[in-house]
């Protein structure tokens, strides 16, 4: 199983890809997506849309995103961003119709991980070292932070799309809750 989890931003997506091998040994990789700088917005979503069909061409089973509030700040700028993302998956889903596409909602994310949905971030990235030491940078900056951040969304977001696709059970009534209304709304 291969799983890509994304929290797409236009300056600094964090990805993280998730696997299990034959054996049923687990993998986890973070990392931060980034244009070059002095790209535009047309460029930066050229960018990702090369940089995501990059990543399909590794036989994905399913790649999941957040499912972002478009706000006054950030509204063209992520809706247009999320255009691009759905239209490469669909496109590529076309073409392979066992691949699966997770849309989790944030405040969903946060519960899945912590147990609440407007959790602070820190309550996150604690978790995901506990659970999976060495997987996420150590920081120092706020810039830094930020980055290990947006990897740990990512990586979250990669943890329900592979409970779902794993058919995992989910280790509290919160996951289980949520796995199976995402599994819901896949398979109708």
């Amino acid at each position: 199983m291969k799983i890509l989890g994304i929290d797409q931003s236009l300056t600094s997506t964090g990805a993280a890809w998730l696997s299990v091998n034959e054996r049923g040994e687990q993998h986890r990789q973070t990392a931060i997506i980034a244009p070059p700088k002095g790209m535009t917005g047309g460029e930066r979503l050229a960018f990702f849309r090369k940089w995501l069909a990059g990543e399909l061409r590794y036989g994905l089973d399913a790649v999941a995103f957040e499912d972002s509030i478009i706000g006054p700040g950030n509204g063209k700028v992520l809706g247009e961003l999320l255009g691009v993302i759905k239209c490469t998956l669909t496109e590529y889903k076309a073409d392979h119709p066992a691949f699966i596409i997770v849309t989790p909602h944030n405040s969903h994310v946060k519960q899945f991980a912590v147990g609440a949905g407007k959790a602070d971030k820190s309550l996150l990235v604690e978790k995901a070292n506990k659970l999976w030491p060495g997987v996420l940078p150590q920081w120092v900056t706020k810039t830094q932070r930020e980055a290990v951040e947006d990897q740990c969304d990512a990586l979250w977001i990669a943890e329900i799309a592979a409970h779902i696709v794993g058919n995992w059970p989910g280790t509290n009534d919160v996951q289980r809750k949520l796995i199976a209304q995402y599994r819901a709304s896949i398979s109708s």
